[in-house]
């Protein structure tokens, strides 16, 4: 096999191997012609990769789908398949069963853990309790019988990683309708449709901004 050197090799590569970009808004404002089928790109500030494919017409997300910002009718970046930590935003306003994420067509997600990320202190009544779940599960009974992750106010210390109230925490109370243990029972796969949502439970926040952390596998995400 005769190998390929200079310009030609440079450009070969540089089709399958895109510039590291800091972050998804960035990624997303790349022109179409350095655009090529099959390119990977990294994301540097959430470690996250991403492919191109320019059949793909699933909708952008920004979690599992990102669509440039000329907004081109075919053509994603589509977060590659593997190991990942999805992140979802919430805020303490959102009302309870707004839809965080909707599986795309064709792809399918084999769920692990959940966890909670705070950039901003949570405040309110120390009854307040915020939930994960999805409306997809087939022994659905309440808000949180999916995830059956419930985390509360600073207060108690079941919110807070640190005493400033920001940070990343693990180990968040479980509820009696979907507990930890209980959730080795449920169904871990999702498939194109299925949804997670946000669920309040109870008095609701005053102030905060945070993140669902969803450990999965991607095992597919064509985005078509």
């Amino acid at each position: 096999m005769r190998l390929l050197f200079g310009d030609r090799a440079a450009q070969l590569v540089s089709e399958r191997i895109g510039a590291s970009v800091a972050t998804l808004t960035v990624l997303k404002q790349t022109p179409a012609n350095r655009r090529v089928e099959g390119q990977v790109f990294h994301v540097t500030t959430d470690d996250t990769w991403w492919v191109w494919n320019d059949e793909a017409t699933a909708t952008g997300d920004n979690v599992l789908a990102a669509n440039p910002d000329d907004a081109p009718t075919t053509g994603r970046f589509m977060r590659m398949p593997g190991s990942a930590l999805l992140r979802l935003d919430f805020t303490a306003t959102m009302p309870t069963g707004t839809n965080l994420l909707t599986v795309p067509s064709n792809t399918i997600l084999q769920l692990h853990d959940f966890g909670v990320y705070v950039s901003r202190i949570f405040t309110g009544a120390s009854t307040a309790c915020v939930a994960i779940s999805s409306t997809n599960h087939a022994a659905h009974t309440g808000i949180a019988n999916f995830a059956g992750s419930c985390v509360q106010t600073q207060l108690n210390e079941m919110f807070s990683a640190t005493a400033a109230g920001t940070g990343v925490d693990f180990q968040m109370a479980p509820i009696a309708s979907g507990t930890f243990d209980s959730f080795a029972t449920k169904r871990r796969w999702m498939k194109g449709g299925d949804t997670l949502r946000h669920d309040v439970i109870g008095a609701a926040f005053g102030t905060g901004i945070g993140q669902w952390l969803v450990a999965c596998d991607i095992l597919k995400n064509p985005g078509i």
